[in-house]
């Protein structure tokens, strides 16, 4: 079943990692009840805010609802909860930049969809704190 899907998404030139805006408003509703429920709300941006479209991930921010008690794993729990699965932690994310002369310092982590219709798609998370 999988193949199929993959040959008529290549038949019709559709990315399986594309997102359209309206595909990532949907994503970002879908887990914003269990963000909020601990304690953090989400926003879109990126490619898919100001261009409408994305071939390659959804660029999502992940920011406390309080500075009081800020918990990134009540975050990391809420993301797994909403059936998403840690591919490379911010340390990865980090050292790969620090390898290309970057000195950025930003908590960002590669994520990818593993239920639902957006099944396999990347999410880049940047957390703020």
């Amino acid at each position: 079943m999988k193949t199929l899907v993959s040959l008529v998404k290549r038949l019709f030139g559709i990315s399986s990692r594309s997102w359209t805006l309206s595909q990532a408003v949907d994503f970002v509703r879908s887990i914003d009840p269990v963000l909020r429920k601990n304690g953090f709300g989400v926003g879109i941006t990126g490619s898919n805010l100001t261009k409408g479209n994305s071939n390659d991930d959804l660029d999502i921010i992940v920011y406390p609802l309080s500075t009081i008690n800020v918990d990134q794993k009540a975050a990391a729990y809420a993301l797994r909860y909403s059936g998403l699965r840690l591919k490379h932690p911010h340390t990865e994310v980090q050292s790969h930049w620090r390898a290309k002369g970057s000195l950025d310092t930003k908590r960002v982590e590669v994520w990818t969809v593993e239920i639902g219709q957006h099944c396999g798609k990347r999410v880049d998370v940047f957390f703020l704190q």
